[in-house]
């Protein structure tokens, strides 16, 4: 027999511009709510949100990110498949508002202290993290004698339920915004049109942000104010954040 061929995955193809531009927005959406969250109504200070919280976010996804692409290539090389997806990695919707509103903000109005508010939800995530660990390691029992509905229909409902929540919110704020943004998406997919160089998904873009500018929702004021944040900060370890009386508090 003749050597197998070997296969050849390419590191970037048309659909992975949707696929950043899909991933981007869902995560981005979620950080502007949590940084609206912990500086307006918990007064947690600018150094901590963006030094500390939301540059661990950023690089949690990258080294999530990371991992998965080079996994599903090896994956796809070792099965010789080149239908491969590596898994998006970032902020779930569904436990990203689960430690915001039914952990975070119930301690911090107990507690009125947003530093053991966090302390509390950083233990949480552990634990939760160490569940999908275990998790990892009995998912075929789990996949072979619960049905696939009952695992993941929870999960899909909610995610269904936030995006089109949130999506019509947008859409009554500013229809003439979103429905030209959204019809190209549809004209784009269901006519089975193919473009040349941009992607559907950034022409929807590109089109909302001209009639945003156009019509006077977006303005310069506005754009000034979002960038001031804008810097390079560091996540470093906070260890000191573990354990004592937060864990307790974590675990009832």
């Amino acid at each position: 027999m003749s050597e197998e061929k070997k296969l050849n995955i390419p590191w970037f193809k048309r659909g992975d511009v949707d696929a950043v531009i899909g991933v981007f927005f869902d995560g981005f959406s979620k950080i502007i709510v949590g940084i609206g969250v912990l500086t307006g109504v918990m007064g947690m200070s600018q150094d901590i949100v963006f030094g500390k919280i939301v540059s661990a976010i950023g690089l949690s996804a990258f080294l999530l990110l990371a991992f998965n692409t080079f996994y599903a290539r090896h994956l796809g090389k070792k099965l010789n498949r080149d239908d491969l997806t590596a898994l998006p990695a970032g902020i779930a919707a569904g436990s990203f508002f689960a430690w915001l509103y039914a952990i975070f903000m119930p301690v911090f109005f107990e507690t009125n202290d947003a530093i053991f508010a966090w302390k509390v939800t950083l233990h949480a995530n552990l634990l939760y993290g160490m569940m999908f660990v275990v998790c990892g390691f009995i998912i075929k029992f789990l996949m072979k004698h619960i049905p696939m509905e009952a695992m993941l229909g929870s999960v899909v409902g909610g995610s269904i339920a936030y995006l089109l929540m949130t999506s019509m919110a947008d859409g009554f704020a500013h229809p003439q915004i979103q429905i030209p943004a959204l019809f190209l998406l549809l004209f784009f997919q269901f006519g089975k049109i193919k473009t040349k160089k941009l992607s559907p998904a950034l022409i929807a873009v590109l089109v909302g942000t001209i009639i945003g500018w156009a019509t006077g929702v977006m303005h310069v004021s506005d754009l000034a104010s979002a960038v001031q944040n804008i810097g390079f900060y560091v996540p470093l370890p906070q260890l000191g954040l573990l354990g004592g009386k937060a864990m307790s508090h974590a675990l009832t």
